[in-house]
């Protein structure tokens, strides 16, 4: 089976100006744990799901020299990450999403789609073969439940393309 046969169907698709604030809200009406962000042709520009969102609000590294050590330590910030999430919320998405990702084309096999998951973690694009717009995306779990699908064909009867 191609990997376009275990595409997320809960994805949220937002462009590049669209506020975060509105995207959370999105993603909790459609129970979405993934936002594509995509330019006025369809292509994939980046993308925001709660790991990039949380990545996004924690406080800087900071060098502190202490008498007679020399350690890296974080900004006790808790209260701090509270006021980040709030002034990221107005932002436009284009500002934090993630622009490093993995990407597929429909007809690749689900075989090499499990490899990039477990290789690069979730989720993995996919993305058409001559325009590379974004088609959908799949994660551990859609990976998964498409194998299982095809435990219950019988032998013989798997489909092609």
């Amino acid at each position: 089976m191609p990997c376009h046969s275990a595409l997320m169907d809960n994805v949220v698709v937002a462009k590049p100006e669209t506020e975060v604030e509105k995207i959370l809200a999105d993603m909790r009406k459609k129970k979405a744990r993934l936002c594509v962000v995509v330019d006025e042709g369809g292509a994939l520009l980046g993308y925001l799901d709660m790991q990039v969102l949380l990545k996004n609000l924690l406080p800087v590294s900071l060098s502190v020299q202490v008498p007679g050590k020399s350690s890296d330590m974080m900004v006790g910030a808790a209260p701090g990450i509270a006021k980040r999430l709030r002034k990221v919320k107005p932002v436009a998405v284009t500002n934090v999403m993630e622009r490093k990702f993995y990407s597929v084309l429909p007809n690749t096999p689900i075989w090499e789609g499990v490899e990039m998951l477990v290789e690069h973690g979730s989720p993995i694009f996919v993305l058409d073969e001559g325009t590379e717009n974004y088609v959908g995306a799949i994660d551990e779990s859609t990976a998964i439940a498409e194998l299982e699908r095809m435990q219950d064909k019988p032998e013989g009867m798997e489909l092609h393309g």
